[in-house]
């Protein structure tokens, strides 16, 4: 009833208490509004809101009402059945009160029983107290171990803390370094490519200089061979006028003389006289064809001479135009274009020409075959002359002999010896000259062999000039290609900034357009406020009647509920605020876009100006193209006259050279076609070639995985065979160590009782339950850690004799689950490809081989020899593959896991102290073992718990890890992109000072053409040395660049190493 009657009187504190509530809070809310009706302006939405909760709350306090009377009717029933209940109670004190007299004589009779068993649980507890007092030293002294292992954890903790903390500043130090030694490279870089450019194009045109140099040196040189030739050939023929006038006097002579001694033999020496004045006549005419030859070779001579001199000065002035060569080479390949169709034109004209002169060659064929007729003839005329000098010989003989007969006065034969003696020395000298004459033309073949490869290199220069020249144009195109292009980039960023602009500007005028708006929104929701005020009192005051006229308070509590003035307004407060932040906010727009509007409008400056200074560049580059243009077209057209004029002079020579070119090319082309059939031999040999060294390549790595596999399963098996003969050594001293353990848990859990065994059991068990999950999903993640780290590709199983299977490696890189498959195949490829696998095999093979090479097979030491290279020639081969497949071989070490502080090993120290105090007090130990290993798992559990957390913390610093990874590598992305800006600077500057190189007058171009010819050939010299020393320090300052570099890369690699390290 009591219970009842509480209920009620708490219900009704309820809700006079809640009415209260509400009249403070109408009160107070009263007061404020006319105190504050400024505040009250903004807080029309919140008002509304409290309308609406006023309403509701109404509401409820009539719900509570009627619930109210409905409990109290509900209550009173309640009472009547209670009163029955205590009286029924009663009866039930009374059964009780007898029970109770029963059961005080039995606990009398058990408490004389039980003290019985205190006395002999005291007893029991003296001796679980010494127990006890062991128990806790070895405890003490175990938490002395974990304290340690703690406090060396700690340490080990705060040192690699430390170690990071300076590994980080290393890192940020050797960063700064290599952005350093970047730039520094970059500079480097450019400058030397460009110091290569300009050394090889200084080598280039020093190169075509000699060449030309050469060139004209050889035809010098041939011209006065020529000429020594030709004053040759005129004493020769002087000789011979000289012979024919002693000739025509001796015939003279002989004719006077024989006249008066035979009129019979006088019309055949006149006949033969008249034959020998025709071969005079023809002799003759060729010595005139020789005079006039002669003439022109002078002349030609003379020319050469002058054309000589001119090049000596073009020579001079092309070593001085070198240098403004290298600024006017752009300039030049316009104007290239037109000359190449001169040049085209210029190549068609002597392909004419030299046809022609190929049909002034045949008709010279022609003409050298009838004078070989001739010299034909007059061999067989020489030949008949002789007999008939012979004949005449023995004529006059015959005759003198006569004319003495007949003739009153006797003919002496000396006169005739004598004329026979000229005529014979006369004809010896002929032979000599003629023997002479065929050298002569051997020599001139010779020449002319050598004039014709002279001119085929002349050709070749001339095809270079040509590809070289075609080369330039299409640089020069690309080059005004790319000005175009940037040109219309540049054009289309200023028309992308100035629309950003507009936009801009736009956006501001819209903002400030909204930002009045919502001004005039806030005043507007201002007067609302104040509009609302009266209606607020209003609403109030109707409340108060509604409360008042329906009766739910009673008249002595007048006043509503009591509202605290947080409650009251904090809604109100979040619609400011909210309005505060909006106008803020946009307060911080405009800013922010005033500022854009600025930096926009600064950067297009900016661009305009650099826009500006492009172009006027542009424009002052484009004049002084066109001037080195015209000046560079001039110098082409000297050259080209100088060309064609050496052309011509060397189309003469062709002439003959013309069908010995002929022959050689047939003969070339036969060998042409001998060295293709070769080469076909020689790619399906490469080929073959090809496929056998990758099909060895793939066997050798199949081979390879196979061997390692089986080598390191072989060592695993024998180490675990040594570990299986421990523990079964071991396996009875274990036993013991567990019971002792067990043993010392064994009394205090038998005196337990059995309800709180069985809620322990069920505790136990949950926990249990609990850490075989973490211990399953720990070796879970290390089975999946094993899987994912293993590099075995495939087994091979003999199903024949179904043996066991073969495991084939190969080589894998640990990575994440997204990359694996694209890793994997990466590796494979690598690894059935890879080149290098063949040459580490075969240089761990070379020693075996040189000794099968040298031994002998009579010797009896070579077995031995050749054991002990094989041997070691498979241990190489074996460190080889391990290195090359990443598997280093299984040690004892890891598969015992005893090292100094292991939890195996800390147990172990424990177990033997219990087992030394146990045997010392004469315990013996008949626990089953299951039950002990129980006991023990306890224990073990703590430890796991232990475990599990440094695990926890090692996760976290792997964490901190990789965020300092993700950092590092956020950092080398801003070096990268610092790096990007320090080059394009640097090609801006490039072009810049390209630009005002361009912007520089020409040298005035020296023109010492009336010097002498000692003078020019001491320049000459002097420019080469000068040359040759520029050279020689650019080499020097090459090599001094390329050590800087070298030195530049060692240390770039010696950071790298030092990052490497600092990582790992």
């Amino acid at each position: 009833m009591k219970k009842v009657f509480m209920m009620t009187s708490v219900n009704w504190n309820i809700s006079t208490h809640d009415l209260k509530r509400l009249s403070t809070a109408v009160g107070e809310l009263t007061s404020e509004l006319e105190m504050s009706p400024n505040r009250m302006q903004t807080e029309f939405s919140v008002i509304i809101e409290l309308r609406r909760k006023l309403n509701f709350i109404e509401e409820e306090k009539l719900e509570m009402a009627s619930l109210y009377n409905e409990e109290l009717s509900k209550r009173e029933s309640q009472l009547t059945v209670l009163r029955s209940q205590v009286e029924r109670g009663e009866a039930v004190l009374q059964s009780l009160e007898y029970d109770l007299a029963v059961a005080r004589k039995d606990a009398s009779i058990e408490r004389c029983s039980l003290e019985q068993m205190l006395v002999n649980a005291n007893k029991e507890q003296e001796i679980l107290k010494v127990q006890n007092e062991d128990l806790r030293q070895r405890l003490s002294s175990v938490e002395d171990l974990i304290k340690l292992s703690q406090h060396n954890w700690e340490e080990k903790q705060n040192q690699f803390q430390s170690d990071l903390e300076e590994k980080d500043g290393v890192i940020k130090k050797c960063n700064k370094e290599i952005e350093k030694v970047n730039s520094e490279k970059n500079y480097l870089n450019k400058k030397l490519q460009e110091q290569d450019k300009s050394i090889q194009n200084m080598q280039k045109k020093f190169e075509d200089l000699q060449a030309e140099r050469k060139s004209y040196l050889d035809s010098i040189q041939r011209q006065e061979d020529n000429l020594n030739y030709y004053y040759k050939r005129e004493d020769v023929l002087k000789h011979e006028l000289e012979a024919a006038a002693l000739r025509e006097q001796t015939l003279a002579k002989e004719v006077e003389a024989h006249i008066q001694d035979s009129k019979i033999n006088s019309d055949l020496l006149l006949l033969r006289i008249k034959e020998l004045e025709k071969c005079l006549q023809t002799e003759k005419a060729s010595q005139d064809e020789a005079m006039f030859n002669l003439d022109k070779l002078r002349k030609q001579y003379t020319d050469l001479e002058i054309s000589f001199q001119k090049e000596k000065a073009n020579a001079d002035e092309w070593s001085q135009k070198l240098l403004q060569s290298q600024e006017a080479y752009k300039c030049t390949l316009n104007k290239l274009t037109v000359e190449m169709e001169d040049k085209d034109k210029a190549i068609e004209s002597f392909s004419k020409k030299c046809q022609k002169l190929e049909k002034s060659c045949g008709d010279l064929q022609k003409d050298l075959d009838q004078v070989r007729a001739c010299n034909a003839s007059l061999e067989d005329a020489t030949r008949d002359y002789c007999r008939e000098l012979k004949l005449l010989v023995n004529s006059f003989s015959n005759q003198c002999a006569k004319i003495r007969f007949h003739t009153d006065g006797p003919l002496t034969p000396s006169f005739l010896l004598k004329s026979l003696k000229e005529m014979l020395l006369a004809y010896e000298c002929q032979i000599t000259l003629k023997s002479n004459e065929l050298a002569d033309t051997r020599e001139r073949y010779e020449e002319k062999k050598k004039e014709s490869d002279a001119v085929e290199e002349c050709k070749l220069y001339l095809s270079r000039k040509l590809q070289e020249s075609n080369k330039q144009l299409t640089l020069v195109t690309g080059e005004l290609d790319e000005l175009r292009k940037a040109h219309v980039k540049n054009q289309c960023m200023i028309d992308s900034l100035q629309k950003e602009l507009k936009n801009t500007n736009e956006c501001l005028e819209r903002e400030k357009e909204s930002a009045t708006r919502r001004c005039q929104q806030a005043e507007s929701y201002m007067q609302a406020m104040n509009d609302e005020l009266e209606e607020k009192k209003k609403c109030f005051y109707s409340i108060y009647q509604h409360l008042v006229s329906g009766r739910v308070l009673p008249k002595t509590d007048i006043l509503m509920g009591t509202f605290t003035i947080d409650e009251l307004y904090a809604a109100i407060q979040e619609h400011t605020t909210y309005l505060l932040q909006e106008l803020e906010k946009e307060k911080q727009n405009v800013v922010k876009h005033e500022k854009i509007r600025r930096e926009k409008s600064d950067a297009m400056s900016s661009l305009q100006k650099t826009c500006d200074e492009t172009l006027k560049n542009y424009s002052n580059q484009m004049k002084a193209r066109e001037i080195s243009w015209q000046k560079q077209k001039k110098d082409l057209e000297l050259q080209f006259a100088a060309l064609l004029q050496e052309s011509q002079l060397r189309a003469e020579k062709c002439q003959e050279i013309a069908e010995k070119n002929k022959e050689n090319n047939d003969v070339l082309e036969k060998i042409k076609d001998q060295l293709s059939i070769e080469n076909v031999k020689c790619k399906d040999q490469l080929t073959t070639m090809k496929e056998e060294n990758t099909s060895l390549l793939i066997a050798c790595a199949l081979m390879a995985g196979a061997l390692n596999s089986l080598y390191s399963r072989s060592c695993a098996l024998s180490i675990q065979k040594e570990l299986l003969q421990d523990q079964l050594k071991t396996y009875e001293i274990v036993k013991k160590d567990i019971m002792a353990m067990s043993q010392a848990f064994f009394n205090a859990e038998e005196k337990r009782k059995h309800g709180a065994k069985l809620k322990k059991k069920q505790a136990k068990s949950m926990i249990h339950v609990f850490r075989k999950g973490v211990i399953v999903v720990l070796a879970a993640n290390r089975l999946q850690y094993f899987g994912q780290s293993c590099n075995s590709l495939f087994t091979w199983i003999d199903g024949i004799n179904e043996g066991p299977g073969i495991l084939v490696c190969g080589i894998t890189s640990p990575g994440l689950s997204a990359q694996k498959n694209e890793q994997q195949l990466h590796d494979l490829v690598n690894w059935f490809r890879n080149s290098d696998l063949l040459g580490e095999i075969t240089s761990s093979v070379s020693d075996l081989k040189h000794i099968l090479d040298t031994v002998g097979m009579s010797s009896r030491s070579s077995a031995r020899l050749i054991i002990n290279a094989a041997r070691s020639c498979f241990s190489k081969l074996m460190e080889t593959l391990s290195v090359r497949i990443a598997r280093a071989p299984l040690s004892r070490n890891l598969l015992r896991a005893s090292d100094r502080g292991s939890l195996s090993q800390s147990l172990s120290h424990g177990l033997h102290k219990v087992d030394s105090n146990a045997l010392k007090a004469g315990i013996m130990f008949n626990r089953p073992i299951l039950k002990s290993v129980a006991s023990l798992q306890r224990h073990i559990c703590e430890f796991t718990q232990r475990l599990q957390k440094c695990e926890e913390e090692r996760r976290s610093m792997r964490l901190e890890k990789a965020d300092l990874k993700h950092t590092i590598q956020k950092l080398n992305v801003e070096t990268q992109q610092l790096q990007d800006q320090l080059v394009k600077c640097w090609h801006i500057n490039l072009t810049e000072a390209n630009t005002r190189l361009n912007s520089k007058d020409q040298y005035p171009i020296p023109a010492d053409r009336h010097l002498s010819y000692h003078d020019q050939d001491r320049n000459i010299k002097e420019d080469s040395k000068s040359k040759a020393e520029s050279i020689v320090q650019t080499d020097k300052q090459y090599n001094h660049h390329d050590q800087e570099m070298y030195q530049l890369e060692e240390s770039i690699h010696k950071a790298e190493s030092c990052l490497r390290l600092s990582v790992k």
